[in-house]
């Protein structure tokens, strides 16, 4: 056993031995092996790391190369955009240096031309003088003695005047003026047809001038005299005569468009066909003077002082009369046969004024004094007379429909056979302020009184007196017509807002229907005889609609209130009935086509010569409940 130990020993020793020799070698051997392994792992890192390093030093010195040929390029463009600059400064210097010396000479030119021009002019001038003087010492001082000197003297001026320019035209005509050759009533020279264009004749007197049909437009007389002067025909479009002396002078057929009379004195100056249109009459002195068959429109009085003015035949559309006054208790202005329609005559004292035939549709007559003032077949529809003093006034056979005499005083006023259907009298006075309108008012013999509005608010249905029987004005078509038929399609009547409204029922094979009546007038024989009558036509209808009395088609226009209104003047004398035929056509139409309302009425006949006419006692085509 003890021997079997021992071997066992033997055994552990020998293989520890072995163990320690065979270390002892690996690790000589992996000694050896390693040292070059290290060597060799070293060397191919350092190798890399000097690789990486040159790469990166290489991509340094490119990136360093681009920036620096940017930096060049950027250099050499600003140095580029610098010459450019540099040279496009001296091109444009050299051009405005080249410009001015151009001007200059330019300038220098039109200077010696403009000199050679005007001594040229002062040259023809004075040749003209010579020669006109030649011919007054030939003929006596009078150049129009001799038909042959009369004619040269003529040719010369026509030729002359239009290129020497407005300061030598005026010395012209000084000359000739001087020399008696244009003086008025003393066989004046002709100078018609002449240019004075924007001559300036504000210097001196010129009483008793001719200047009959020359062309003075933009011309100047301010503050000059030119009484007893003569400008017959003459153009003075844009002319100046503001506080002018004008007395007794001619302007009969002038055309004097926007011309300016303000603060002139104008006694018994000549205004017969005349144009005057825009012109300034403001704060002008009137005395005496007709404007007849004149053409006013838009012309301004305001302010003017009148004495004894008279207006026949003159279209004095939107006209402004505002705060014009008349100067004496004897004078008064009348105007005849004139339009006024939208005239402005606020806060003016014109009492015991005439209208006669006139039309002032829609004019302005606030606060205006016009007691004992008489307008007869007057058209004053639309017309506005808030505040003003109508005292001992008289409207007769006249239109006042739709008219506005809100707080107006009406004492004695009469409205003898005249319409003031719609009128509106709130707090009007026609004897006490306070009381009832129909105390004190005289309403005798007036033609309706239908729907005005009466002093307390109260709304006025009135019978008219030339009726000889009831008329009913709330009432269905059928009971207050005297016929009424339906042509196919039917026209269908609808119940709304408590009125019957007539509608077309639309179709696409009937486009057209008639809703036609049969007006028996016959109670207004008598009016309508006297040649002094006219038909009035209000509805609240659709556009679109048509209405025809006989062959002829209505032309509606609004009012003051929701209905429009046509008339018909075409009345014969001995008319007792006529057809009234109201067309629903959708074939001029896309929309809907209604009649809400209509009503026929005996009015006033227009104006004589006038575009415009009047109302009356009306009848309907309506139902209310």
């Amino acid at each position: 056993m003890e021997r079997d130990t021992m071997t066992v020993l033997n055994q552990h020793t020998c293989c520890r031995k072995y163990c320690v020799f065979v270390c002892k070698k690996g690790v000589k051997v992996t000694s050896a092996l390693l040292i070059p392994l290290l060597l060799a792992i070293f060397t191919v890192v350092i190798t890399f790391e000097q690789k990486a390093d040159a790469d990166k030093q290489r991509f340094e010195d490119r990136e360093l190369a681009q920036k620096q040929r940017q930096q060049d390029l950027n250099q050499s463009i600003l140095s580029r955009e610098n010459d450019r600059t540099i040279a496009d400064a001296k091109r444009l210097a050299d051009d405005l240096n080249a410009e001015k010396q151009r001007n200059m000479s330019r300038a220098l030119e039109e200077s010696r031309y403009k000199q050679e021009r005007q001594r040229y002019f002062d040259e023809l001038l004075i040749s003209y003088l010579n020669d006109i003087g030649q011919l007054l010492k030939e003929n006596n001082g009078s150049l129009t003695s001799n038909p042959a000197s009369a004619a040269l003297a003529r040719a010369k001026t026509l030729q002359i005047a239009p290129h020497i320019g407005p300061v030598r035209v005026a010395q012209l005509i000084h000359f000739l003026y001087d020399a008696g050759q244009l003086t008025r009533g003393k066989n004046p020279l002709d100078v018609s047809g002449t240019y004075f264009h924007g001559v300036d004749l504000s210097t001196s007197s010129l009483r008793h001038i001719s200047l009959v049909g020359a062309y003075m437009n933009n011309s100047s007389f301010t503050g000059q005299d030119v009484s007893e002067g003569d400008f017959h025909n003459t153009h003075l479009n844009g002319a100046d005569f503001s506080k002018a002396n004008c007395t007794n002078t001619s302007f009969s057929e002038a055309t004097m468009i926007d011309a300016n009379f303000s603060q002139a004195i104008l006694h018994l100056a000549t205004f017969s066909h005349v144009q005057l249109i825009r012109a300034n009459f403001s704060q002008a002195n009137f005395t005496n003077i007709m404007f007849e068959s004149a053409n006013m429109m838009e012309t301004d009085f305001s302010h003017t002082s009148l004495f004894s003015i008279k207006f026949s035949k003159v279209d004095l559309t939107k006209a402004k009369f505002n705060a014009a006054t008349i100067s004496s208790y004897y004078s008064h202005v009348s105007f005849f046969q004139s339009n006024m329609q939208h005239t402005n005559f606020s806060k003016s004292y014109i009492p015991r004024s005439r209208f006669v035939e006139c039309s002032l549709i829609g004019a302005d007559f606030r606060e205006v004094e016009l007691f004992r003032a008489y307008f007869e077949y007057c058209d004053i529809d639309n017309v506005n007379f808030t505040g003003s003093q109508l005292g001992s006034a008289t409207f007769n056979r006249s239109s006042l429909a739709f008219t506005a005499l809100i707080n107006t005083g009406l004492e004695e006023t009469m409205f003898p056979f005249s319409e003031l259907s719609y009128a509106n009298l709130s707090g009007a006075c026609c004897y006490e302020c306070g009381k009832q309108c129909n105390s004190g008012c005289e309403w005798r013999n007036i033609l309706t009184r239908h729907n005005i509005i009466l002093c307390n608010g109260t709304i006025y249905r009135d019978n008219s007196i030339v009726r000889s029987h009831l008329i009913q004005y709330n009432t269905s078509v059928k009971n207050e017509w005297d016929e009424v038929s339906f042509f196919p399609p039917v026209v269908g009547r609808l119940y709304q807002n408590n009125s019957y409204i007539y509608v077309l029922k639309r179709s696409e094979q009937h486009l057209l229907s008639h809703l036609k009546a049969y007006v028996n007038i016959s109670c207004f024989r008598e009016f309508i005889q006297n040649g002094d009558a006219a038909i009035a036509v209000r509805a609240r209808m659709s556009s679109g609609m048509k209405v025809l009395i006989g062959d002829d088609t209505l032309q509606f226009h609004r009012t003051t209130s929701d209905l429009i209104q046509a008339k018909w003047n075409n009345l014969p004398l001995d008319k007792n009935r006529f057809d009234l035929d109201i067309v629903f056509d959708n074939t001029l139409t896309p929309t809907s086509l209604w009649l809400n309302y209509i009503e026929i009425g005996v009015v006033p006949r227009p104006p004589r010569k006038s575009s415009t006419s009047r109302k009356s006692a009306p009848m309907r085509l309506h139902s209310t409940s």
